[in-house]
């Protein structure tokens, strides 16, 4: 755990000279991020990691974790599960808005993993996407990630597919609890900045940001998914091709 806490402080060092108002991160990034989120939620209970600010930095505005975990508590160590009474400890649960990703066939961060995270979210938007431990980059959730950080807390369709979209329930959270997918992420205060659809949301260090009308449609991104069945020799191996029982294949996810 040196290697957590020497990144912690190095992190909270940075915060206290420069503001940001989110942090996006995927597996241990996204570990990192609630964490921080939670020290900067509780600063009074981490008194040898604000030693090093001069400033004591705000708490952050909202987090995106992708393939995100927990290592907080009774989920210090990844071969332990946590008890039911963890599962509601009032010291581990974190106010931040977090928009929580995770893989439907990701092995690495399995899905019990991140429903324990989700579990400590009070507000939190949960989208899932058909592929592993990767971050989606499909045409649709790129424009769902462009339009999300132009405005976290608004009405955004969720890039999920049809099939993804219902409660669901794994066995680490209580049976009368559910992971309700594409909910609206909720906002702790009202945002009394200018709606201006033109731009992006920047730290005081850098230049306002302009982001393209349709910036995903620019992009093209290397992907393992791919609607083919043929090989691909860049790849070296066979492309995948999987479908759900409605016909949606997953590489469309």
């Amino acid at each position: 755990m040196k290697e957590l806490e020497a990144s912690l402080l190095f992190l909270m060092e940075v915060l206290s000279k420069h503001k940001f108002e989110a942090i996006f991160g995927f597996s241990q990034g996204a570990l990192l991020a609630e964490q921080v989120a939670s020290m900067l939620e509780r600063p009074e209970l981490y008194p040898s990691f604000f030693d090093v600010c001069k400033v004591l930095p705000e708490p952050l505005r909202f987090v995106v974790a992708v393939s995100g975990f927990l290592a907080r508590g009774e989920c210090s160590s990844w071969e332990t599960s946590p008890s039911i009474d963890s599962l509601q400890d009032s010291t581990l649960f974190i106010e931040t808005p977090v928009l929580h990703v995770i893989g439907r066939t990701d092995v690495i961060v399995v899905r019990e993993r991140s429903e324990v995270l989700i579990n400590f979210s009070k507000n939190s938007r949960i989208e899932e996407h058909a592929g592993g431990h990767a971050i989606p980059t499909r045409p649709r959730w790129r424009k769902f990630f462009a339009a999300f950080f132009r405005n976290p807390f608004g009405h955004i369709t969720s890039p999920s597919i049809p099939t993804l979209q219902t409660d669901v329930h794994t066995g680490f959270l209580p049976r009368d609890s559910s992971l309700v997918i594409g909910k609206t992420l909720p906002a702790l205060y009202t945002d009394t900045t200018d709606d201006d659809s033109s731009s992006a949301p920047s730290t005081p260090d850098s230049l306002p940001m302009t982001v393209l009308e349709n910036p995903v449609e620019l992009m093209t991104l290397p992907s393992a998914w791919n609607s083919s069945k043929n090989g691909d020799s860049s790849l070296g191996e066979p492309r995948l091709h999987f479908e759900d029982e409605s016909g949606i294949g997953y590489i469309d996810a």
